[in-house]
C-alpha cells in the first residue's frame, strides 16, 4: 500500500513536470536533460535586464550584486539529477539556492523539490531562465536596486533570463 502512494507521488511529480516542460517549450527550450548537464559545475548567473550577478549571503538572502568574478558568494555549484533537475549549491556559504513563498533564498541542502531548478533556453542558448521545479515558476529580476528577486509565472523578456558566466 506504502509503495503504491510512493509510486502514485513519483508518477504525479512527473506528470507535473512533463506538463510544465510541455508548456516551456512555447519559450523555445530544446533537449532538457542536455542543456540541464551542460548547466552543471560552478557558474554564475549574470541578469540580462540589470546585469548584475545571482548573489548568495550567510543570512540566507538572495539577490543580485554587481558582477566580480572573484565574489565567490555569486559561484553556484550546479549538481544535476536526472528527473529531479538540478541543485544549485552556493560556493562560499554552502547553502542552496530555494524558493520560500514567492521569494527566492537559500537553505540549507535538504534534496527538496523547492531547491531543485530547470534552465529554460533562450536567444540560442545564450540565456535561460530558471524554473522551480517545487512552484513551477522563474526567478525574476527587473531593478537593480531590488534587495532580492522573487518568482513569478515565467516569461522570455530580460527580468526572467539569465546569462551563464563560467
Amino acid at each position: 500500500m506504502e509503495q503504491d502512494r510512493m509510486n502514485l507521488s513519483t508518477h504525479m511529480r512527473r506528470s507535473a513536470v512533463a506538463s510544465s516542460l510541455a508548456a516551456c517549450f512555447c519559450f523555445g527550450a530544446p533537449d532538457v536533460s542536455a542543456q540541464s548537464a551542460s548547466l552543471s559545475g560552478t557558474l554564475s548567473f549574470k541578469n540580462k535586464q540589470t546585469g548584475r550577478c545571482l548573489h548568495n549571503n550567510l543570512d540566507k538572502v538572495v539577490f543580485t550584486w554587481p558582477c566580480d568574478n572573484a565574489n565567490t558568494y555569486q559561484d553556484w555549484i550546479g549538481r544535476y539529477d536526472g528527473d529531479r533537475g538540478l541543485e544549485y549549491k552556493n560556493r562560499r556559504t554552502g547553502y542552496c539556492l530555494a524558493m520560500s513563498g514567492t521569494q527566492v533564498t537559500s537553505a540549507t541542502c535538504n534534496n527538496a523539490i523547492a531547491q531543485r531548478w530547470l534552465p529554460i533556453s533562450h536567444a540560442g542558448g545564450t540565456a535561460y531562465a530558471l524554473l522551480n521545479l517545487g512552484t513551477f515558476r522563474c526567478i525574476y529580476n527587473a531593478s537593480s536596486s531590488a534587495i532580492g528577486s522573487s518568482l513569478t509565472p515565467c516569461g522570455d523578456t530580460n527580468p526572467y533570463l539569465w546569462a551563464v558566466v563560467p
